[in-house]
């Protein structure tokens, strides 16, 4: 867990300093929010833990390009 703020306002945080800033892939083993929410809040992919590091590297390429 991150200290005094979780995954979804860090992303916001980051979102006030930083608009142009490149897209978070959300991994994690718990949470309070949905797929849809991470999304909305400018997750671009979210993978549960465990996750395949395969699957993690292939999102990564796919979006280098």
């Amino acid at each position: 867990r991150l200290p005094g703020m979780d995954g979804i306002q860090m992303m916001q945080k980051v979102l006030e300093e930083f608009p142009h800033k490149p897209p978070f892939f959300v991994m994690s083993g718990f949470s309070d929010y949905t797929i849809d929410d991470i999304l909305k809040y400018g997750g671009q992919k979210f993978f549960s833990k465990p996750s395949d590091i395969a699957v993690l590297f292939a999102a990564i390429d796919e979006h280098l390009g």
